[in-house]
């Protein structure tokens, strides 16, 4: 076991010497077109990507209203059908079949709701307890009124170490712009 460790040691440091060094401008610049050009075939190939995936989706959505539509129109049919048999059995709520079942089912009533007119009616009439107020931190006002000090966050103006907020130094980020 040894030897192999050793020589697969030995294959990856020949490895490592082999490999492309950028130690100056024009390799550097090389670098740089390389990474450009593979930004770009990305593009490319998200675009492609794209225009199939749409086409793909319209199809979809073809096939899957032409189908509706014809799901629609058979659940019409039964449901004249289930009017039928409720007319001779008015207790009807289910009708069971092999394949599945024909069902009357009441539903509650649907509330629809006028926000800007129902806010104000019960603003009106004193009716708070049904208004909901959210709360958030307005945190970029807090940045700018705030300093640090000692790892903690004070506010400037009353000097009140304020707790919920830590501050995290994060080293420099390299980044490499191509055009």
């Amino acid at each position: 076991m040894a030897v192999n460790e050793d020589f697969l040691l030995e294959e990856q440091e020949q490895e490592q010497e082999k490999r492309f060094v950028v130690d100056d401008d024009n390799k550097a610049c090389w670098a740089l077109r390389k990474i450009k050009e593979k930004q770009e075939k990305i593009e490319q190939k998200k675009e492609l990507a794209e225009t199939q995936i749409r086409q793909i989706n319209e199809w979809l959505e073809s096939e899957t209203e032409k189908l509706e539509k014809s799901i629609e129109f058979l659940k019409s049919l039964l449901h004249e059908y289930a009017v039928r048999l409720r007319e001779k059995e008015p207790g009807l709520k289910t009708h069971s079949l092999p394949f599945g079942d024909l069902q009357f089912r009441k539903q509650q009533p649907e509330w629809k709701y006028d926000e800007e007119k129902l806010l104000k009616n019960l603003k009106e009439a004193g009716l708070t307890e049904y208004i909901r107020i959210k709360e958030s931190v307005d945190k970029a006002n807090l940045k700018k009124a705030a300093v640090i000090q000692d790892g903690k966050v004070v506010e400037k103006n009353t000097g009140i170490v304020l707790d919920g907020v830590i501050v995290e130094e994060r080293p420099e980020k390299f980044d490499v712009k191509v055009r």
